[in-house]
């Protein structure tokens, strides 16, 4: 059963950027236990609020954040703290998914 958060004219898919698909976990993972810290914006999916910016060291505790308070539709930026430190760019982008896969090609954040 899909998320009741879902809201149709967002245009869900199963194409869109996912923020658990494996090659964006390794990237963090990779990250954290060879450089350090990352940093996550977390947009919350028509949630009528500023992102939340958190810090983690462990990837243990990032992938716990994902799993007890990501929301279908939530959309995640994580950059190296180093990386960022030395304009490098995001290590991952993308949305969380609902139940079967599918995230929102548009979306009020």
């Amino acid at each position: 059963m899909p998320s009741p958060n879902r809201y149709p004219p967002d245009d869900w898919t199963t194409e869109g950027s996912r923020i658990n698909d494996e090659p964006k976990l390794e990237a963090v993972r990779q990250e954290l236990e060879t450089r350090g810290p990352v940093i996550v914006k977390h947009w919350h999916y028509r949630g009528a609020c500023s992102p939340s910016h958190l810090i983690f060291e462990y990837y243990e505790d990032y992938l716990e954040y994902l799993n007890s308070r990501a929301q279908p539709g939530d959309a995640f930026d994580v950059w190296s703290l180093y990386g960022l430190l030395g304009q490098l760019g995001s290590l991952a982008e993308g949305k969380f998914p609902d139940e079967d896969g599918t995230v929102p090609r548009k979306g009020a954040y």
